[in-house]
């Protein structure tokens, strides 16, 4: 099906902004059925539902779990389908376009207990994913500080000590619940040892990555002021441009 770009282009604004005017906001959290069931009943008949894919939570969540609480949220997405292409017209050449359409996702949210509502900012809750959402977006000291937060909790599930960092609802028996063998049982205790030296270790390196981050943002601006004022130099006392 061949769509001329513009009128492809009020279709999709037409369509997002039925799903946005359901939703009032971008991000609504919904506490009960009813709730849930009027915002089913403000969607278009044809907007699909997706499950988020893992639990986010506050960046800054209470250390204290029995402080936290759970919600479920409804946010609007754009929904790629790379099977259904749409061969756009754009009035110089028709090439093929990713259809895009509106969605509701559904997700959990983790939050402090006393918080008025969504957070502006979400991350993943799981350590591997916060890593490895940080590093796509250049934030490098985030990723480790959940690293060695995932560090911990391994070495927690092999040797004989837990992790003081962890959750007591996050926490789990680990591998010694299910292994009576002394010699077996030694040898992964050292392991868990190791893998929490390790973490002490990267903490240490993360500090150090955040002083280089400091020091290097503090030269590129100053080359960035370099730069600019090499491209645009002060008028001489006659008030003309070096460059004229």
């Amino acid at each position: 099906m061949t769509s001329n770009w513009q009128e492809y282009q009020e279709r999709q604004a037409a369509a997002f902004a039925a799903v946005h005017e359901a939703l009032v906001d971008h991000t609504i959290e919904i506490r009960t059925a009813g709730q849930l069931a009027k915002l089913m009943q403000r969607l278009p008949a044809d907007t699909p539902i997706t499950i988020a894919s893992s639990t986010r939570m506050d960046p800054r969540p209470p250390t204290d779990p029995t402080q936290r609480r759970t919600i479920t949220t409804a946010q609007a997405i754009p929904l790629d389908h790379p099977d259904k292409p749409v061969e756009v017209d754009d009035g110089d050449e028709i090439r093929d376009s990713i259809a895009v359409t509106p969605a509701v996702e559904l997700a959990a949210v983790i939050v402090a207990h006393d918080a008025p509502g969504v957070p502006t900012v979400v991350v993943p809750a799981p350590a591997y994913e916060r890593a490895v959402d940080a590093f796509r977006s250049g934030e490098p000291c985030v990723a480790l500080d959940a690293q060695v937060e995932l560090l911990s909790w391994m070495a927690s599930t092999l040797g004989t000590t837990h992790s003081t960092d962890s959750d007591e609802e996050d926490e789990v028996d680990g591998v010694r619940t299910w292994i009576d063998d002394a010699d077996l049982l030694a040898a992964l205790d050292v392991e868990g040892g190791r893998l929490q030296q390790a973490a002490v270790r990267l903490a240490a390196l993360r500090a150090r990555v955040a002083d280089y981050e400091i020091v290097a943002d503090v030269t590129f601006d100053a080359e960035d002021i370099g730069r600019r004022a090499a491209k645009n130099p002060p008028p001489d006392e006659e008030g003309r441009s070096p460059t004229t």
